[in-house]
């Protein structure tokens, strides 16, 4: 599966502590299958008809019609100050849509079918210990290693239920 951090759960200047979701006795073959299917619901979820993806698409047809509609100096206006006015008015339709708090709630409900289906499938989710967080932020992203490691915590009882969240 994968580990996620929960900056809500760390203190002011701390680093968020991993977390990721388990299954007492789930098989490898499982635990993979799981991981797959539910990444997959979350990737592939619906969101063109949220206001967050509205808001962006409404954002591109004013960036398109604002950069269509470059207006050509007069005789005598200073080129430069046109460019600088244009690329405020480009800044100021980007900035009005407020894309990184868009994108981030985004992110949010796409995370939350994942972790919808997850929970259907019979997961918890589970805090590692600092121990297994220092152990786990040295195996590289991706590796065999590394899906074994969280697979053996995962699978483990006495480790879903010490560290339950």
């Amino acid at each position: 599966m994968l580990a996620v951090s929960n900056p809500a759960l760390a203190g002011p200047k701390s680093k968020p502590t991993p977390q990721s979701w388990g299954r007492a006795g789930v098989s490898l073959e499982q635990y993979r299958r799981d991981a797959i299917e539910c990444g997959r619901q979350g990737y592939y979820l619906d969101i063109a008809q949220t206001d967050d993806a509205k808001a962006f698409v409404r954002a591109s047809r004013q960036l398109d019609d604002a950069s269509q509609s470059v207006s050509t100096a007069l005789p005598g206006d200073n080129p430069v100050d046109s460019a600088v006015n244009q690329a405020n008015r480009l800044e100021r339709i980007r900035a009005s849509i407020q894309p990184d708090r868009r994108i981030a709630h985004l992110q949010t409900v796409m995370q939350s079918a994942v972790d919808q289906c997850l929970v259907s499938r019979g997961y918890a989710r589970f805090q590692l210990t600092e121990d297994q967080s220092r152990r786990l932020a040295k195996l590289p992203q991706g590796s065999p290693e590394r899906r074994s490691f969280l697979y053996a915590l995962a699978s483990d009882p006495a480790v879903l239920k010490a560290q339950a969240l």
